[in-house]
C-alpha cells in the first residue's frame, strides 16, 4: 500500500530526496551491494513474489526444480493415488462403455454359453447408428471452409462525429451531406468475420490434425457419450494444437457434479522414450530416467503411460490449495512437470 500525501505531490517529494541524497552522501553507499553480498546476505523472496514467477511459463517452464525431491515424491504419489480413486469410481460407466466400443466394432469372441463355440453374430446396428451420426454431424459442424461464425453482441450502429454547434447530431460532410464517422456502422461485425476467418485458417490448415479428430471424434461421441477436446500451444511444433481425446483416458470422479467443478482432471498419456527424451532436452520434462516401460515386455520402445493432472496444490503452505497442472509417469510415481 502507497502513502500519499494529500498536499505535497509525491514526484516533488521525490526530487528533493533526490538532492538531499546528493548534498549529503553517505560515505560507502556505492559499495552497498558488494558489502551485502561479501557478508553473504541475501533478499529473501516472498511468497507473492515466487507464484507470480512460478505462474509465468515464459520466466519458468517447469517449477520442478525449485521443489524439494520429498515434496515431489509426496505429490506423485498423491496424484497417481487419487487418479485411482477417480478411475475406481466410474468402473461401472467405464465397463459399459467399453462394452458398446466393442459391440460396435462387431468383435467377435469364442462363447461357451449355450454350448461350446456357439455361434457369435454381432447385427451391425450400433455401428450404422455411429456412422449416420457421425455424416449428419459432420456436415453441419464443417459445411465449408468457414467454420468459425463471427457474433456481434450489441449495437453495431457506428460511433458518429458529433456535431459541434447541433448537440447529439452528426456532423454531415460538406462535399456528400453524409454523416461523418469516427467508426463506421458495421465495424464490428466487420472484426467478427475477420476473426472468424482467419480462426477457420487455422483449423483447416495450420492444425491438419483437428479436421481428421473431429471425424474421428464423431464416431466414438454415439457410442460412450462423451468426447474432449484439447486445444494447448506446443513449443515443439510453434502452434496451436487441438487433440480430440476420448472420455476413456479423460478420468474425472464420477460423482463430480460437473468437470468445472471436480477437485481433479486427470488424462492419460502415451508417450515414446524418442518423445520423452526431446521433452527432457527441450526443458519440457525435468530430466529423470525412467527404464523401461513396465507393461512392454522385451520391447525397448514400447511407450510409458503418464498422468497429466489439473488440480490444486498448497505449494506456498498457506492453507489455501492453488490450481496446477502436474504431469506424472504413472508406474514410478516421478513427477515430470509442474506448472
Amino acid at each position: 500500500m502507497a502513502y500519499t500525501d494529500p498536499i505535497v505531490d509525491p514526484s516533488e517529494t521525490r526530487a528533493i530526496m533526490g538532492r538531499r541524497a546528493e548534498a549529503y552522501p553517505i560515505e560507502g553507499a556505492e559499495d552497498a551491494p558488494t558489502a551485502l553480498a561479501m557478508a553473504g546476505a541475501e533478499i529473501e523472496e516472498t511468497t507473492v513474489q515466487k507464484l507470480k514467477r512460478w505462474a509465468n511459463p515464459a520466466e519458468l517452464p517447469n517449477i520442478c526444480d525449485e521443489i524439494d525431491e520429498s515434496v515431489l515424491a509426496e505429490i506423485g504419489m498423491r496424484v497417481v493415488e487419487e487418479y485411482r480413486i477417480d478411475d475406481t469410481s466410474r468402473s461401472e460407466w467405464k465397463e459399459k462403455a467399453e462394452k458398446a466400443m466393442e459391440l460396435t466394432m462387431q468383435r467377435t469372441k469364442e462363447k461357451t454359453y449355450p454350448w461350446p463355440k456357439a455361434s457369435n453374430v454381432i447385427f451391425p446396428t450400433m455401428t450404422e447408428a455411429s456412422n449416420q451420426f457421425a455424416a449428419r454431424a459432420y456436415a453441419g459442424i464443417i459445411p465449408d471452409a468457414t467454420i468459425v461464425k463471427g457474433k456481434v453482441y450489441g449495437a453495431d450502429d457506428g460511433v458518429a462525429v458529433e456535431d459541434p454547434v447541433n448537440k447529439g447530431q452528426p456532423m454531415m460532410h460538406p462535399d456528400t451531406g453524409k454523416p461523418m464517422w469516427i467508426v463506421e456502422p458495421g465495424a464490428r461485425a466487420a472484426a467478427a468475420n475477420r476473426t472468424a476467418e482467419y480462426m477457420s485458417f487455422q483449423l483447416l490448415e495450420e492444425q491438419p490434425e483437428w479436421e481428421s479428430d473431429t471425424d474421428k471424434m464423431l464416431h466414438i461421441l454415439p457410442i460412450i457419450g462423451c468426447y474432449f477436446r484439447k486445444s494447448y500451444f506446443d513449443p515443439d511444433l510453434g502452434r496451436n494444437v487441438s487433440q480430440a481425446v476420448s472420455g476413456l483416458k479423460v478420468i474425472v470422479n464420477y460423482w463430480a457434479t460437473s468437470i468445472y467443478l471436480a477437485p481433479r482432471i486427470s488424462e492419460e498419456m502415451r508417450l515414446y522414450p524418442y518423445e520423452i527424451e526431446e521433452k527432457i532436452r527441450s526443458g519440457y520434462f525435468r530430466d529423470v530416467q525412467l527404464g523401461v516401460a513396465m507393461d512392454g515386455g522385451m520391447d525397448k520402445s514400447a511407450p510409458h503411460t503418464f498422468i497429466e493432472q489439473h488440480r490444486r496444490i498448497d505449494l506456498d503452505q498457506d492453507g489455501y490449495e492453488e490450481p496446477y497442472i502436474v504431469i506424472v509417469h504413472r508406474d514410478t510415481n516421478t513427477v515430470m512437470r509442474i506448472t
